[in-house]
């Protein structure tokens, strides 16, 4: 009975708390609310295709014909997002070496300023780059419209990067001012997804809409830069960054992202039940969710009990019945969403 007391009054609190956090979070998103940013995607479409070798003429053609400075950047990250590649080869190219030299500060540099030549060159000559080819084209065309935007450096965290510990910088994202305030996107992301093939791997376009003027406060689940007054948050530390759960590219397409628990790694005792709480940017139906847990080859797939789901706010529970340790992923139709660690003790 005290247990099931104990229950109820954290169910509570999270309710009020995640409500006084929708409230802050989704004035990030309404900014824009009342702009229809439909013409500035059909202008992107319409120019699908052209030419990088004049980009204040690409600039020009792609923001003339819009009035207000978010309808014009949106129309230039779409085409960018739209019309480059990313060569996932390329990427594993520079990792490589950047790991090599990571104790070479002066081989590591040389190599960097050789290799961000070639990124150039392959951008404008193949339309294939890497993040940093990217974030430049974006920051390149808005400054051209008279946008002010930069260059974000840090770190980008994957299920194989960041996970415990920051390795080197491996991320580039944008910064862009709009109506005297600073919004984040990342271009790379938001363009689309690497698929295996056999026994390469193959880049897909699938827009992702959830990473363009991010809310700063999720954006930040999966992106740390070098200068921290760029998360824009003012309230998250490396710890943060590194403990949280992984949250995957389908979650910002979704728009569902975790609040509670704050540690991806979690401890419990058979038959204990936990909460997990979300910030939804839409009206997900949460019976579409579900979690698959996995232990080596074993997998089992779980239908979560839901608490709550209102103004923004989901709730789900789920109780252990099994010892053990195994991956939680949290998922909708076969993608996986964000991912926990459960360790299950038997007392």
């Amino acid at each position: 009975m005290a247990k099931t007391k104990i229950i109820l009054h954290l169910k509570n609190c999270l309710f009020t708390l995640l409500l006084i956090f929708s409230i802050f979070a989704s004035s990030q998103v309404s900014d824009f609310q009342n702009i229809n940013l439909q013409k500035a995607d059909s202008i992107a479409d319409f120019y699908h295709g052209e030419s990088l070798t004049n980009l204040p003429l690409l600039s020009f053609k792609l923001t003339n014909d819009l009035t207000t400075p978010v309808e014009k950047f949106r129309s230039l990250h779409t085409w960018v997002c739209k019309n480059i590649e990313n060569d996932y080869g390329f990427y594993l190219e520079n990792k490589r070496h950047r790991e090599f030299f990571q104790k070479d500060s002066i081989k590591l540099n040389d190599w960097n300023k050789s290799f961000q030549k070639r990124v150039f060159t392959k951008l404008l000559e193949d339309r294939q780059t890497i993040c940093t080819g990217y974030a430049y084209l974006v920051m390149e065309l808005a400054n051209q419209a008279g946008i002010k935007c930069k260059i974000i450096d840090g770190y980008a965290r994957t299920p194989s990067s960041n996970v415990k510990t920051l390795g080197i910088p491996n991320h580039s994202w944008n910064a862009v001012q709009l109506n005297e305030k600073w919004y984040l996107c990342d271009p790379t992301w938001s363009s689309g997804n690497i698929y295996p093939f056999g026994e390469v791997s193959k880049f897909v376009h699938q827009y992702n809409d959830g990473y363009f003027l991010c809310d700063p406060s999720f954006f930040i689940k999966n992106h740390f830069p070098l200068d921290t007054a760029w998360t824009l948050t003012g309230q998250f530390s490396v710890a943060d960054f590194l403990n949280g759960p992984i949250v995957y590219n389908s979650a910002f397409r979704y728009g569902l992202y975790p609040t509670s628990p704050k540690s991806m790694q979690l401890k419990l005792t058979k038959n204990d039940s936990i909460t997990f709480s979300f910030h939804t940017d839409e009206q997900i139906d949460a019976n579409k969710i579900y979690f698959r847990l996995i232990s080596g080859s074993h997998k089992i797939t779980a239908v979560p009990e839901i608490i709550t789901q209102d103004n923004g706010i989901l709730i789900l529970q789920h109780s252990f019945n099994k010892s053990g340790y195994s991956d939680l992923h949290i998922m909708i139709e076969d993608q996986v969403l964000i991912t926990y660690t459960a360790s299950v003790n038997r007392k």
